[in-house]
């Protein structure tokens, strides 16, 4: 599954290509304005899509790097080096914090790109990748 070819697309375009659960919604609590969506997640759990009300691929959230690194180009040990060299300078940038009742979060790295942008979540206390996102830009925040 390449992420950069299906942010964008209908997921009845790609669905017969990808190993999944099938589609769920989310019913996590909305915050004001917000809107359920649907999601559908990789069998081994290594990705999870959120679609639109259009089931328009509108965000992939890599949980387990290493297993799409053919296709992005990251995996759970590339440096920020070498992702600067694929994607250019960050568009921005986070250090490590803590959140009052959420804990820690390490420091994260987002790249804008033509048509979708791609956000990097590093672990706690280390530069390791624990997350990628590709979303498209309409949604980054």
């Amino acid at each position: 599954m390449n992420p950069f070819e299906l942010i964008g697309r209908t997921f009845s375009d790609v669905e017969k290509t990808l190993d999944h659960s099938g589609i769920g919604s989310v019913c996590d609590e909305l915050e004001e304005g917000e809107q359920l969506h649907d999601s559908v997640s990789a069998v081994d759990s290594s990705w999870e899509i959120s679609l639109d009300e259009n089931q328009l691929i509108k965000t992939i959230f890599i949980h387990n790097p290493d297993k799409l690194a053919i296709y992005t180009g990251i995996s759970s040990t590339t440096t920020n080096a070498e992702i600067e060299q694929r994607f250019g300078e960050p568009s921005s940038s986070g250090a490590q914090q803590e959140i009052e009742l959420l804990g820690k979060y390490g420091c994260w790295e987002r790249y804008d790109k033509d048509g979708y942008s791609l956000h990097i979540q590093h672990e706690i206390d280390s530069f390791e990748i624990k997350l990628v996102t590709v979303m498209i830009s309409e949604v980054a925040p």
